[in-house]
């Protein structure tokens, strides 16, 4: 059970989080949110291997958003900035890319898990803002809910949540679990494009980060090689429309692989 105090203070680190996003993008206004606080279901985090702090969800056919936030994200001893920042920009992507509709909702997917990682990863780095980003070390700690963690030692264990998820047996056990895993992939692309412009010593780092030889079993070596490509450095608006047509096409390949379509 959730307290009136506990949803006021998660509300309030919300709207003070909003402010400061909005001067880190450079932008004017997001769309209106409404702020959803919740419990984490560490049953189902444990047995599936997966689990969100925060999500914002869209209902396209009312043009709504819904930020589901854990409702004890708020403790600074959580430094759970950057995970607002993350979903704030999922918020944004949307508004800008799919308002709505679904066919686009669906399409941009890939891109806005992309995008998010990009700024998500920024503001763990103490970037001034999105343009500005700084140089750092793959050694350089960064702070998140769980134990702080180098850089290269944050994007290894993301990358691996998402392989170890898909050579499970019983892989996917659902729809909702295959666009996860989808989404963690694109995660993990995102801050390699980062680690990769800004990173001074990204080379001693690259070749774990990207041994992407079960990504390729998953999509398909094409399927993948097309991916890799568009999916680098700060996407045009051009590589966006592309990404949207090339994500449609490849969800419904691995919907019909795994029997889910």
């Amino acid at each position: 059970m959730i307290s009136a105090q506990e949803e006021m203070a998660i509300i309030f680190f919300i709207n003070r989080k909003q402010r400061e996003y909005l001067s880190f993008m450079g932008i004017e206004s997001l769309p209106v949110m409404r702020i959803e606080p919740f419990e984490i279901d560490m049953v189902r985090v444990c047995t599936q291997g997966i689990g969100s702090w925060a999500q914002v969800v869209y209902d396209c056919s009312s043009d709504e958003f819904t930020l589901k936030v854990w409702k004890d994200l708020y403790k600074p001893m959580l430094h759970a900035d950057y995970l607002m920042f993350h979903e704030f920009t999922h918020a944004y992507d949307i508004n800008r890319l799919a308002k709505g509709d679904k066919i686009k909702y669906v399409s941009i997917k890939g891109y806005i898990e992309y995008h998010a990682s990009q700024v998500e990863l920024l503001k763990q780095l103490n970037a001034p803002g999105y343009t500005t980003p700084p140089t750092f070390s793959m050694t350089d700690v960064i702070k998140s809910p769980g134990n702080d963690k180098t850089v290269f030692e944050s994007l290894l264990i993301g990358k691996k949540s998402a392989t170890d998820v898909i050579i499970k047996q019983d892989f996917p056990s659902g729809i909702d679990i295959l666009s996860t895993v989808v989404g963690m992939i694109f995660n993990h692309l995102g801050r390699v494009s980062v680690c990769e412009r800004y990173a001074k010593d990204y080379e001693d780092y690259k070749a774990q980060l990207e041994d992407y030889s079960i990504e390729e079993s998953f999509f398909g070596a094409n399927s993948w090689k097309i991916l890799a490509g568009i999916y680098h450095g700060e996407m045009s608006q051009v590589a966006i429309d592309l990404a949207m047509k090339v994500h449609l096409g490849i969800l419904g390949r691995l919907t019909k692989k795994y029997g889910l379509a």
